[in-house]
């Protein structure tokens, strides 16, 4: 007999000499899942939020994984080698663990988390959903893995985070001393004459690149990102520019958050839309069953 009610389960994965632990949601109805007209499921990984542990802030993923699982996708929660519950070195600082990121330092392990919970649950392929820190480490796995169908990205930076600590002692140089103070006055008259149509030193172009294939492919990707421009430059814009169209979704954030209140909200909606529109869910056709008629003596009350 199926039953309707949906159910999260606990998962490991073993490799590169540690143990990766995540949590499964289960969708309603959970034993279609591997043959839905001839179709196998699309799969959704959501990654870390940061360093935070596998929930994201304010239970985010936790809400947005149950949402994705009612629709039909089976949805995956995942933490990084020494975040959360998975064993691991992690760095011994945020500006560390960032780092490794930006230097795709993930990518082997979110590329066997798709690898393997593709092969274990019978899926078609998975999307990434990642914020962040994460939207970076699900971009470099979209290349190396060929098993990731689309991309769920919030707010990806496309610069190095090693940069920001000397660029914070240049601003500091130039407040504090003469000298920075005069050169600051002559950069703002000169600033508005300068065209920024070539990256900034700090730009990530490993990260850049690996965006430009992925639109080349056409791969479906949905991107939330907010009014300023991440690392005093506008990425979104010169990628739309220098890239091709691809098959890419871009959205700007004007509200607070988007993992709490409203925002969340509005983010699940649009979401459920992008999804529907990509990677239609099928549903079985219940079988429809003949009229039985009988005679009066034969009637069952």
């Amino acid at each position: 007999m199926k039953t309707t009610a949906q159910s999260r389960e606990l998962i490991t994965i073993w490799g590169d000499e540690m143990y990766l632990r995540g949590t499964y949601h289960r969708c309603a109805d959970d034993d279609s899942a591997g043959d839905r007209g001839g179709k196998r499921p699309i799969g959704i990984l959501l990654l870390n939020y940061g360093t935070t542990p596998r929930s994201g802030p304010g239970d985010s993923l936790v809400h947005w994984a149950d949402s994705f699982s009612k629709l039909g996708y089976p949805s995956f929660r995942f933490d990084l080698p020494g975040l959360g519950d998975s064993t691991g070195e992690l760095p011994k600082d945020v500006l560390g663990y960032v780092s490794r990121v930006t230097a795709s330092g993930y990518t082997r392990t979110v590329s066997g988390i798709v690898e393997t919970i593709t092969d274990r649950f019978g899926l078609q392929g998975v999307i990434i959903a990642g914020i962040c820190a994460g939207a970076v480490a699900g971009l470099f796995a979209a290349v190396a893995c060929e098993k990731v169908e689309g991309l769920l990205l919030f707010t990806p930076y496309f610069f190095l985070q090693n940069f920001s600590t000397a660029r914070e002692t240049i601003h500091r140089w130039g407040v504090e001393s003469r000298v920075g103070r005069v050169l600051r006055v002559v950069y703002r008259h000169v600033k508005p004459l300068v065209r920024r149509t070539a990256l900034p030193p700090n730009a990530n172009v490993p990260l850049i690149r690996c965006w430009q294939r992925i639109a080349s492919r056409e791969l479906p990707v949905f991107v939330w990102n907010r009014d300023e421009n991440l690392g005093n430059f506008d990425y979104m814009k010169y990628l739309r520019a220098n890239s091709p169209r691809g098959n890419i979704v871009y959205r700007r954030v004007d509200f607070p958050s988007f993992v709490e209140g409203i925002g969340r909200h509005v983010v699940q909606q649009e979401l459920a839309g992008w999804l529907r529109d990509h990677f239609p869910v099928i549903q079985e056709t219940p079988a429809v069953e003949e009229p039985v008629t009988c005679s009066e003596d034969r009637r069952v009350h």
